[in-house]
């Protein structure tokens, strides 16, 4: 049998989120969660994605492992490269539907 020890991570983690106004609905969705080890998880914490990922790209640039032992650019696009950018606009967007949301429903009474 294989053991797996790891944590599930929020790509965006939950902190970032809700700083941002996102409600629990909104960062609790599967796409944006990935299997992570338990020890990368922790050192990324609540780093938004662009601070973690550049530091990432930034290791397969030097060869100088922080997040585990990715230390190729065509490796991080295996892993979902793609997917951070496609949440990135999902992301961009909802933000920018609450925003609006709000600027139409501000000075209306109830």
């Amino acid at each position: 049998m294989v053991e797996h020890r790891g944590d599930v991570h929020h790509i965006f983690p939950k902190e970032f989120l809700k700083k941002q106004g996102l409600q629990r609905g909104d960062y609790n969705q599967i796409a944006n969660f990935v299997f992570m080890q338990s020890e990368i998880n922790i050192q990324i914490g609540n780093k938004a994605p662009a601070s973690y990922f550049a530091e990432v790209l930034q290791q397969c640039q030097t060869g100088e492992s922080r997040y585990g032992s990715i230390t190729d650019q065509k490796q991080l696009a295996t892993y979902g490269l793609t997917l951070y950018s496609n949440l990135c606009l999902i992301i961009m967007w909802r933000t920018m539907l609450h925003s609006e949301r709000k600027t139409a429903t501000d000075g209306q009474e109830n």
